[in-house]
């Protein structure tokens, strides 16, 4: 029996360890969002910089995905653990200590990097350790986890904010960072794949630019204009990265990223899914708070509280799922799943300035219903849809494009909101970045009015484009069958 087939000592302590440090990895996406006003202010940053405080995280967490989990396979699951920790923790800290925007931004960046090695690290040390029936209860602990962090991630920062200020949300994470590599991490077994390879360098750096480039092009259309010639040679840039990677990927022996895997309907529809919900759940649940902040003049906490409704279904409706797997198909689940999220951001519409947390707590536990449910069934389903052999490679790829769809829905919906913003001030760029930006200093009764319309206006679209893609699912898994 090699290293990698072991049953590993201590198996608590490093379930724990793993999935504590996954919780970290939501909570810093969801939590920063409420904080970007008070950060904006005191680093005296605009817009573009505040953006990508979420941007700069959310596209490096996706686009080292891949690569991250070849050098796990190759130098080792726990040091490539260990250390991605360590490196998340370090940079929390210059997050937390950061005097300029720039310095912010990059720290961001980097913080985005080391949590791929949390994660695909994490996640192959879970499956050296446990066999059976038990490495499945502990990938679902660490589901469980990750989406805690996912639904609770606002609670979290707008308890911190209101407690110790924005630094506050960053510092959290280095103390939860040094607890793990102290307490867990000396627990935890050495594993590697002894025919790991160098991992695809090309593939990686199209990859990351094209999504870089993409994201980039997305933030700064609606401050130049999306016609632009700038952002236009930035999305063809972004289109043209997107192919040569596709041409690499194709024909190189052993792949990043094995496109051959999206020929099968049902691994492609999964997917498609995955995509789908980063609009219908990701992107709501990062601008909903900062909406509640600055129209709603609710403070952190109370923003942050706000969210609650989305936090309790996510977390049980995956244990619901695995009990109606039995009586309904997979199939008819994960349609169902997204006709509640298309459900949920419908109802949202309704939401008002002074509406707060009644308002919000039918649609989001709705919403929260159809991620659970998602949750319960999605990553077994995308596993299960390819060849046994190829079950590592279907994981990585289902990962991948999960974040890259949560990183593409975050930008994309920010994108859409403030154009809408500016359209409906007639073109007032600078009045409708500040609404934006949760600045609301000066700002006329119909300035916020805008805002509020074009806040429905984005939830409408989103809703629709997930009701879509709930029939787009409907329809590529009937044909796989």
């Amino acid at each position: 029996m090699t290293l990698s087939q072991q049953v590993g000592h201590r198996p608590g302590i490093t379930l724990a360890a793993v999935a504590v440090a996954g919780t970290m990895l939501p909570i810093s996406v969801m939590a920063p969002a409420l904080a970007l006003s008070a950060l904006g202010r005191e680093l005296s940053a605009g817009l573009v910089g505040q953006q990508w405080v979420l941007h700069g995280y959310n596209v490096a967490f996706a686009a080292c995905m891949l690569p991250a989990g070849a050098l796990a396979d190759r130098f080792g699951r726990r040091r490539v653990f260990t250390l991605g920790t360590l490196l998340f923790a370090l940079a929390s800290l210059v997050c937390a200590a950061a005097q300029t925007i720039l310095v912010m931004d990059l720290a961001r960046v980097v913080q985005g990097a080391a949590a791929t090695g949390v994660l695909t690290a994490g996640s192959a040390v879970l499956a050296a350790t446990f066999e059976g029936k038990s490495r499945a209860r502990a990938f679902g602990v660490l589901g469980t986890a990750f989406g805690a962090g996912i639904a609770f991630g606002p609670i979290v920062g707008g308890g911190l904010l209101a407690l110790g200020g924005w630094r506050a949300v960053f510092l959290s994470n280095v103390v939860v960072g040094v607890a793990v590599v102290a307490l867990g991490v000396p627990h935890l077994r050495e594993s590697r794949d002894p025919g790991a390879t160098r991992f695809d360098r090309a593939g990686a750096l199209t990859f990351t630019g094209a999504l870089a480039l993409f994201t980039l092009a997305t933030v700064e259309g609606p401050q130049l204009g999306w016609m632009d010639g700038g952002v236009l040679a930035m999305f063809a840039g972004a289109a043209g990265l997107l192919l040569i990677f596709v041409r690499i990927e194709l024909r190189n022996i052993r792949p990043m990223l094995d496109l051959n895997l999206l020929r099968d309907r049902r691994f492609l529809a999964v997917i498609w899914m995955v995509f789908a919900m980063g609009f219908g759940f990701v992107a709501p649940g990062t601008y909903l708070p900062l909406y509640l902040r600055s129209v709603g003049g609710a403070g952190p906490l109370e923003a942050g509280l706000s969210i609650a409704p989305l936090g309790l279904p996510v977390l049980l409706a995956p244990a619901a799922a695995g009990i109606l797997i039995r009586r309904f198909s997979l199939r008819a689940l994960l349609t169902v799943s997204l006709i509640l999220i298309a459900t949920g951001d419908l109802w949202l519409v309704t939401l008002t300035p002074a509406g707060g947390w009644v308002q919000l707590a039918g649609p989001l536990s709705v919403l929260g219903l159809g991620v659970g449910l998602a949750f319960g069934l999605i990553d077994n389903a995308a596993v299960s849809a390819a060849p046994p052999e190829q079950a590592g490679m279907a994981s990585g790829v289902f990962n991948t494009m999960r974040l890259a769809g949560e990183a593409v829905a975050v930008s994309v919906t920010g994108a859409l909101l403030i154009s809408l913003t500016q359209s409906g001030l007639d073109g007032d760029r600078d009045l409708a970045n500040h609404l934006a930006a949760g600045d609301l200093a000066g700002a006329p009764s119909q300035a916020v009015g805008v805002y509020t319309d074009s806040l429905h206006l984005t939830l409408l679209v989103i809703s629709l484009f997930t009701a879509v893609s709930a029939a787009v699912f409907l329809l590529l898994h009937r044909r796989s069958r």
